[in-house]
């Protein structure tokens, strides 16, 4: 066996170790939770028609994980004509919070309303944005349980889960999709 023979089975060797070392690793921390990918808004999403048929919006069939939970789907949805102002504050005593925040480039005004009950949290979401010279506001209920009522892998895939969840880019998603019609408008 030649030098360079030698030299190429140890690389071997070594980079086969790093990769085995690498892999347990990964494994000991447990599983990654996946969020999935929201799906293409044209051909898979569902409409929302509104009951006056003034108001329609398209959103995911689905959408949730294994630690959080939607609880009223589709989000509701209130057009008003007026102008669009978010005045940021702190929390209404350690419940809600409320801030402007830029997403995807189109600025919101985003409250949360925060509520515990029975092992679970349960925050409200409004998503208050500009959309055909009106204010929309989008607003959904999402159920977190509580993560330490879980076992430790659970917890540790219940929490990183958790961390990650962002309503904020899907509400900005289904307000792009939102049309409000006026009384000259010929409907579809």
């Amino acid at each position: 066996m030649t030098f360079e023979s030698k030299k190429s089975h140890i690389v071997l060797i070594v980079f086969t170790l790093v990769l085995g070392i690498f892999g347990f690793a990964l494994n000991a921390w447990g599983p990654v939770p996946e969020i999935e990918a929201v799906p293409d808004v044209e051909s898979s999403w569902e409409k929302f028609v509104s009951h006056d048929k003034k108001v329609s919006f398209r959103y995911p069939k689905e959408f949730s994980g294994t630690y959080f939970h939607l609880e009223n789907w589709p989000p509701a949805i209130s057009v008003n004509p007026e102008f669009f102002s978010c005045t940021e504050k702190g929390a209404d005593g350690i419940r809600a919070v409320v801030s402007e925040k830029i997403i995807n480039g189109s600025m919101y005004c985003v409250r949360k309303d925060i509520e515990g009950a029975a092992g679970s949290t349960y925050v409200t979401y409004a998503h208050t944005g500009e959309r055909e010279e009106s204010v929309v506001v989008l607003t959904t209920t999402v159920r977190f349980p509580q993560c330490a009522n879980y076992g430790e892998l659970a917890r540790a895939a219940c929490t990183q889960e958790q961390e990650l969840f962002d309503l904020d880019y899907l509400a900005h998603q289904i307000m792009g999709t939102v049309q409000i019609k006026s009384s000259r408008t010929r409907y579809e």
